[in-house]
């Protein structure tokens, strides 16, 4: 997973699971210490887990009590969560 920044939106690539869930996220958060809002683009993302998906509703929650923006754009999140759920 990588996370490349242009023009104030940040497109992730790769894999977003269990491996790496951490790092995404500790890697979002030192972005909100520098940016009110932050615009994520996932349409590179191969695919998500449900330790991703945990990850962006964390993010999210985090964002609100900060009083921070975060968005996500391109492919729907919820493509990854019914893979996820079609997969149990």
């Amino acid at each position: 997973m990588e996370i490349i920044s242009k023009n104030k939106i940040f497109v992730i690539e790769g894999e977003i699971d269990a491996s790496n869930v951490s790092q995404f996220k500790n890697e979002i958060i030192a972005l909100f210490n520098r940016y009110s809002e932050i615009i994520l683009n996932v349409d590179k993302v191969k695919s998500i887990s449900l330790a991703g998906i945990k990850a962006f509703i964390e993010l999210n929650l985090f964002a609100f009590e900060k009083k921070k923006v975060l968005s996500v754009e391109g492919k729907q999140i919820s493509e990854f969560y019914n893979q996820n759920i079609s997969n149990l």
